[in-house]
């Protein structure tokens, strides 16, 4: 019976081998899951390796693959706006030196410039670049200047400003003397409010604001013919100003005013048009001492009405355009009694400006200093029209009764007439300027700077040099 100790010995080893067993196979498999969930949640070596591989790949494409380029832009030139200066007896032009972010305003009577940089500021700058002047303002200037470009006037935070040209110096009152377009007859001056003349102000003598009112200063401002009162429109009405007494009077009835404002030589009436909903312009007549309105004139849809005029205290006239975009029709003068009575239509004469020789003799208000006149003749047959007319400068002689082109182009173009008289600086074609000697028509030219889009002449007060004024057109 020995060997059954022995066989009962290997079973229990074979037992425990089992059992241990077990807990390794137990242990392997716990391990062997965590393996797999690890390598499950990670990307495989071989996968890595074709990633990396494909990154390398398209990298290397992207190096060596033929790149489209882009299409080569030139930038275009900044136009220089800045002025120019042609002197007279060499030819020579020149920029006027200005400091950074200033532009043109004004050639003052001392032949300084006077330039501003929007924002507030303003400079006086001599023909050679020599500032002489500063003045600094808590807003934007909009200045008005004086008949004879002496004096600048303007607001600033509701204040009056000034700047003598003569003395350089600043002030807060408007200067005794001084005549500016919008006046009244106590020296009260009617100015833009705003940078932009969006509003009006009328500031009195001693630089306080009298009134404001919300409509462009030489547009919708009327001076009464005493010098003394003046209109304007608003949403709540016509309003009058009497500077005399100080006081303001609303006429409530008064809407929809468009284009001019007329006052009979008495001051009795006042006429204005009245666009309402039929778009017609209606012609208004306005009793000053009554407030009572009368209509005198409805025109048909789109029609125009220009040249409100009392001919007397009685009478009114006005022109009727019936297609405003066609300006070589003929129009048609409507005459009126206050009463409402039309007395007569007649066609209206044709303007020397688009008529010239083929109508005489221009008249005088035609004629400006120099003797020159201007007219704008049609293109002719098979001449582009849209180009617009042919310009025509023509000295004029009425006492002998003659007349002869000193200038002819393709367009109406910027001329200027020297102090003396004796010289036209007229801005030709491709930005040309002429000087011609009105007596005998002899022309020199000069290019001034293709960048320029848009250029003004003027003459500098001592007549030795012509200042171009320009603008890119933007």
């Amino acid at each position: 019976m020995s060997g059954a100790p022995e066989g009962r010995g290997r079973i229990l080893k074979t037992m425990k081998a089992l059992g241990i067993g077990r807990v390794v196979v137990g242990v392997v498999t716990v391990v062997a899951v965590l393996v797999a969930a690890i390598i499950a949640l990670r990307p495989s070596a071989h996968n890595s390796q074709a990633s990396a591989q494909i990154a390398r790949t398209v990298a290397a494409k992207t190096a060596f693959a033929p790149v489209t380029p882009f299409a080569t832009i030139t930038p275009l030139p900044t136009p220089d706006t800045r002025p120019r200066i042609l002197d007279v007896a060499s030819g020579s032009i020149s920029l006027l030196k200005l400091e950074p972010g200033f532009a043109f305003e004004h050639l003052m009577s001392d032949g300084s410039v006077l330039a501003g940089n929007g924002s507030g500021k303003l400079e006086a700058v001599t023909r050679g670049g020599s500032i002489v002047a500063r003045v600094t303002n808590d807003g934007e200037p909009a200045p008005v200047y004086s008949d004879d470009d002496r004096y600048a006037i303007w607001l600033s935070d509701g204040h009056l400003r000034s700047y003598d040209a003569q003395t350089r110096a600043t002030g807060a009152t408007v200067p005794a003397g001084a005549k500016f377009p919008q006046q009244l007859r106590d020296g009260s001056v009617v100015l833009c409010a705003t940078r932009l003349c969006t509003a009006s102000a009328l500031v009195r003598p001693d630089g306080t604001v009298a009134s404001t009112f919300d409509v462009p200063e030489r547009v919708g401002v009327a001076i009464f013919p005493d010098a003394q009162r003046m209109a304007w429109p608003a949403d709540d009405g016509m309003h009058v100003y009497d500077a005399g007494s100080g006081t303001e009077r609303t006429y409530p009835g008064v809407h929809w005013v468009v284009g001019e404002i007329a006052v009979s030589p008495d001051a009795a009436y006042l006429a204005y048009g009245r666009l309402t909903g039929d778009e017609a312009v209606h012609v208004q007549l306005l009793d000053l001492r009554t407030g009572g309105e009368r209509q005198l004139y409805a025109g048909a849809p789109k029609a125009r009405v220009d040249g409100l005029t009392f001919t007397n205290n009685r009478r009114l006239t006005f022109d009727v355009s019936a297609d405003p975009t066609r300006p070589d029709e003929q129009s048609t003068i409507y005459a009126y009694e206050i009463d409402g009575t039309r007395l007569r239509t007649m066609p209206s004469a044709r303007s020397w400006a688009s008529c010239g020789p083929a109508c005489g003799l221009p008249p005088p208000d035609s004629i400006g200093p120099g003797g020159i006149a201007f007219w704008c003749a049609p293109p002719g047959p098979g001449a582009d029209q849209s180009a617009g007319c042919i310009t025509h400068l023509v000295a004029v002689d009425r006492a002998a009764g003659t007349m002869r082109d000193v200038f002819v182009g393709p367009r109406r173009e910027s001329y200027a007439v020297s102090p003396d008289e004796t010289m036209l600086a007229v801005i030709g074609p491709n930005l040309t300027l002429h000087l011609i000697r009105i007596v005998d028509g002899s022309d020199r030219t000069y290019t001034i700077d293709t960048q320029i889009a848009f250029a003004d002449v003027l003459w500098f007060p001592d007549g030795s040099a012509v200042l171009i004024t320009g603008s890119s057109g933007v």
